[in-house]
C-alpha cells in the first residue's frame, strides 16, 4: 500500500491544471536508476529528469532529518550515502550536480539541514 503513494498523489495533483508539470516528479520520484524502484520499475533516462532531481533532494533530507523508522545522518554521511548510490538508486550526474551545489561557497547547508 505505501508504495502506492506516488500514483495517488500524481492522480491528486493532476486534477490541477496549474500543477499539471510536476506530476512526473510526483509519478516517478521512487524510481531508482538502475530500475529497482517503483511504482513501475523504469530506469535511467526513461525516469523524467525532474523526478530524478525529486529522489536525489527527498532521499538527502530523509537522510538529514530524524524519522520514526532510522536516526537522522549527519551531512558527511548522507554525502556519502549519495556518491556510494549513484549510478544504482541514483542518477549519477543528478547526484554529482546536487553535491556541487551543496559545496558552493554561498550555500548555507545550515539553514536545510535540521
Amino acid at each position: 500500500m505505501l508504495k502506492q503513494h506516488p500514483t495517488w498523489g500524481a492522480q491528486i495533483v493532476s486534477s490541477l491544471k496549474s500543477l499539471q508539470d510536476i506530476v512526473p516528479a510526483i509519478l516517478y520520484h521512487h524510481e531508482s536508476f538502475d530500475g529497482t524502484g517503483y511504482p513501475f520499475g523504469i530506469k535511467g533516462n526513461d525516469i523524467p529528469l525532474i523526478a530524478r532531481i525529486l529522489k536525489v533532494a527527498d532521499s538527502f533530507d530523509a537522510m538529514t532529518t530524524a524519522r520514526p523508522y532510522q536516526q537522522k545522518k549527519s551531512f558527511a554521511e548522507a554525502r556519502e550515502e549519495l556518491m556510494n548510490h549513484a549510478g544504482t538508486e541514483f542518477d549519477p550526474q543528478v547526484v554529482e550536480v546536487f553535491l556541487k551545489v551543496l559545496d558552493e561557497p554561498d550555500f548555507n547547508i545550515e539553514k536545510m539541514v535540521s
